[in-house]
């Protein structure tokens, strides 16, 4: 079955290359654990043009789950909708200003080429460059990512979002235009699913096992104040807001690594289809939350301040002045006021990102079994005690972060 919608996608991409024949070869799959609405199928594709010139094409075929019941229970054609709409117009409309202001560099080199996004009667298929025979990969989502790596994030997210605010100031109807009714998909789904109410139950269980802890009794939040950040807050002062990557857990970037001194020297962002708008810091703080170990980054200045800088760079490029657009202390107030966003978020992507394979849910089998959407969320992890210290730190964290 999903062959056949491959074929025609890549038929519909080649066409243009002026081909004589083609051939499809289909790689593997993403395993379990590394993606829930969606599966990758890796696929190469040899051809030869008219004047007998070999070709071949690496691509990561993402197709949406066309399980009728778990489209059902969550909002997958939306998720996918929203990545289409995304790599068809908003990336289309980022590369365009970049050439209107003569940006003498391609900032958009952090999102992976997209050659078509299409919605088909059952599913979505989104086909992307391999990014794998280009050398990225994976950092293992059961360790938080290190120093290294986390200043690439926060790096290609200052990028990222640089082109919204830069945009909205030099550019404020296409921006308005184009983000028109573009709600922030990740706390849509989640209070659409009652998936705040697990997230207040992890919250509970890890207070439980720090019950003589004093320290986490500060800042405590209660169930509505959980539904009201992720109903409100997110929101907040919408002139500041940017187009967010949404979904930023440790499996939603591939780096590249360089052989010999085994540093990495790229990273691209990948699954967007939890975009939405709001403040810069609602995609930090995840990241921070869900990702590093803050423990070792107990100031989060440290981590602001390589953002900042590097958004700085990138504004001037479009002849912005940062300390206008979003100065340092803006970004300062924002972490106080949305970093509450990713502490919330943590606590139930980091339960996912420790369990292993045969530990964490498949959405699919789990609808085929009759299983109720909020049923996946009641399992147990091994790495359970590292689960619960991490989000001890994370909470410790924020709370001294706010003074």
């Amino acid at each position: 079955m999903f062959e056949e919608k491959i074929l025609h996608c890549v038929s519909l991409i080649v066409r243009k290359e002026n081909l004589s024949k083609y051939k499809l070869q289909f790689g593997e799959e993403t395993k379990k654990g590394d993606g829930y609405f969606a599966k990758v199928i890796f696929t190469t594709v040899t051809g030869t043009t008219v004047n007998g010139e070999e070709k071949i094409w690496e691509f990561a075929v993402k197709m949406s789950t066309s399980n009728e019941k778990l489209r059902r229970q969550t909002p997958v054609k939306e998720f996918f909708e929203r990545e289409i709409y995304l790599y068809e117009q908003i990336i289309p409309s980022f590369k365009n200003f970049q050439e209107e202001m003569k940006v003498d560099k391609n900032m958009l080199d952090v999102i992976p080429t997209c050659y078509l996004a299409e919605s088909l009667q059952d599913c979505e298929i989104v086909v992307l460059e391999n990014l794998r025979t280009h050398g990225f990969s994976l950092w293992d989502r059961k360790i938080p990512t290190t120093y290294d790596y986390i200043k690439l994030v926060l790096q290609a997210y200052a990028k990222w979002h640089c082109f919204s605010l830069a945009m909205r100031h030099k550019s404020a109807a296409t921006f308005e235009k184009l983000t028109e009714n573009y709600v922030h998909l990740f706390p849509y789904f989640i209070l659409k699913v009652g998936l705040d109410n697990i997230i207040y139950e992890y919250y509970e269980e890890i207070l439980d096992a720090w019950e003589n802890d004093t320290e986490l009794k500060e800042n405590r939040f209660s169930k509505s104040d959980i539904k009201n950040i992720l109903t409100n807050l997110v929101s907040e002062d919408p002139h500041s807001s940017v187009i967010l990557h949404g979904d930023c857990w440790t499996n939603n970037f591939m780096f590249k690594v360089e052989e010999k001194s085994q540093r990495p020297v790229g990273v691209r962002i990948i699954d967007l289809q939890l975009s939405g708008l709001g403040s810069p810091v609602l995609d930090l703080s995840v990241f921070i939350y869900a990702c590093v170990d803050v423990e070792k980054h107990k100031n989060v200045e440290e981590l602001l301040k390589i953002y900042y800088d590097f958004l700085s760079e990138n504004l001037r490029q479009f002849k912005c002045d940062p300390s206008k657009i979003f100065s340092y202390d803006k970004l300062l107030n924002h972490w106080k006021t949305f970093s509450c966003y990713g502490l919330i978020l943590g606590i139930f992507l980091l339960k996912f990102s420790l369990g292993e394979s045969d530990e964490v849910p498949d959405f699919v089998d789990s609808a085929n079994r009759g299983k109720e959407f909020l049923e996946n969320f009641y399992f147990h992890i091994a790495k359970e005690e590292t689960y619960f210290q991490r989000i001890k730190n994370n909470i410790i964290h924020y709370t001294a972060n706010l003074k």
